[in-house]
């Protein structure tokens, strides 16, 4: 009798086996407002939570003759029950419209970061600009100021020969007119 048992009961579990389905798919709540997570695949497990329309599921299991999915929340240990036309493969539109807010996030952020960088490239060619003309001023007077040392040296030299001259003329009328003393005081003294 217990051997009958036991391969009666193996029996109702391998059918029960036939009508469950395991699948391990990514899936949405479909677009309804919200759907009732069972802890069971019928209506006579208890509530254990509820799913709002787009929340992202894995569908671990599906039971075909309850049509029931035991579903897992995605990134989550949460799993239950939901009935299996309430799973869709396609993201639902509240899942749609948040990745396209998230989408216009991340492409305003990249606009504000491509704005800073053409701010600070601007800025960068202004500052640049403003030095290249400070660099063509210097250089400027750096050409002034090198032919204003030639200019100089020039005068320099002119001013030292002309000393020179000077000094050479002034040393051969100081000698002339030594030279003119004494010769005249010889000839009143009656040297020759």
């Amino acid at each position: 009798m217990f051997r009958n048992t036991f391969i009666l009961l193996f029996l109702t579990l391998s059918s029960l086996s036939f009508n469950s389905t395991l699948i391990a798919a990514e899936a949405y709540v479909s677009d309804e407002i919200g759907v009732t997570l069972r802890s069971g695949p019928t209506n006579r497990y208890r509530v254990i939570g509820s799913l709002r329309a787009g929340t992202p599921i894995e569908v671990l299991q599906t039971d075909t003759a309850n049509k029931t999915s035991q579903v897992r929340i995605k990134g989550g240990k949460k799993t239950g029950w939901i009935k299996t036309e309430f799973v869709s493969n396609k993201k639902t539109v509240l899942a749609q419209y948040q990745e396209a807010i998230q989408n216009n996030n991340r492409l305003e952020q990249q606009a504000t970061n491509l704005n800073q960088q053409l701010s600070d490239k601007n800025t960068i060619t202004a500052q640049n600009e403003q030095l290249q003309l400070k660099v063509s001023e210097l250089e400027n007077q750096v050409d002034q100021l090198s032919q204003q040392a030639d200019l100089q040296k020039s005068r320099f030299r002119k001013d030292v020969f002309y000393s020179g001259a000077i000094t050479v003329l002034i040393s051969m009328l100081i000698a002339w007119f030594i030279t003119r003393t004494i010769y005249s005081r010889r000839q009143r003294s009656g040297w020759r």
